[in-house]
């Protein structure tokens, strides 16, 4: 029985299937295991770990986004489907056919005979194992970068207009460059955000500490090549940062994640 393992998200949210799919394979390795990636959420997430996904793991990409177009279905049939999903993966888990991981972040928990595995799987430890292949995957020997460069990973997007969350206060993150500017003169520092206009106004003040300083939205592929590179590392409130600091910290390399 093929073992298939569900995905949703950007590529913070995908590695940490890759590490559950990862880790599996080593317990059960005859057993044939699927990847499969859906574009649904909030916004329409592609995957984007082509590049460093095993070709031995079969992959199934499910195009299933759809926006908020304001069309209300029966409230009445919305209810009893809900109710009939809920009453069917109940017995699946209690069978152990289906896991939701979210729940049981327990690789225990899933059996031989598990069929359907669904969640964010980011509670459970990322082995070193899996740490290392991912250095492996991410490194590029083939470009130039100045050995004195600081990366700032300043995740900003739908978080400026949130009630719920915030950003990493601008002044913080200003405070923790200027520290590393203070021992270091640096080469190069690059501020990778996903609302880089925003950016450069926040931290505006980082302009007279390196002479070469670089604004930019570059693939989040780029973003943790780059990253996990650099002589210093500052990173925020994403999953992407934490994947960084992961691997910067396997590395034994400096490292710093700001989280409000």
């Amino acid at each position: 029985m093929k073992l298939k393992v569900h995905s949703w998200g950007g590529l913070g949210s995908q590695l940490f299937v890759l590490a559950l799919i990862y880790d599996l394979r080593k317990r059960y390795p005859k057993k044939k295991i699927q990847l499969v990636h859906h574009t649904s959420g909030v916004s329409r997430r592609l995957f984007e770990l082509d590049s460093i996904l095993d070709p031995s793991i079969s992959f199934k990409f499910i195009d299933d986004y759809k926006s908020d177009d304001g069309i209300n279905h029966a409230k009445n049939i919305r209810i009893i489907k809900h109710l009939l999903i809920k009453i069917i993966k109940k017995t699946l888990e209690t069978l152990y056919i289906f896991i939701n991981f979210d729940q049981n972040p327990d690789i225990n928990k899933i059996k031989p005979w598990t069929t359907i595995v669904r969640g964010h799987y980011s509670k459970r430890l990322i082995s070193n194992d899996f740490l290392s292949y991912c250095v492996e995957k991410f490194t590029n020997h083939n470009s130039h970068f100045p050995s004195k460069t600081l990366v700032i990973h300043y995740r900003l997007g739908d978080l400026i207009n949130l009630s719920n969350k915030s950003i990493i206060a601008p002044n913080y993150v200003i405070e923790k460059i200027a520290k590393i500017a203070k021992i270091e003169k640096l080469e190069q520092i690059l501020v990778y955000s996903d609302t880089v206009s925003e950016a450069e106004k926040l931290l505006l003040p980082i302009k007279n500490l390196s002479d070469s300083i670089q604004f930019s939205n570059e693939s989040t592929f780029i973003v943790v090549q780059n990253s996990i590179r650099a002589k210093y590392f500052i990173g925020t409130n994403s999953k992407v940062s934490i994947w960084i600091s992961n691997l910067r910290k396997y590395q034994n390399v400096p490292t710093e994640l700001l989280q409000n």
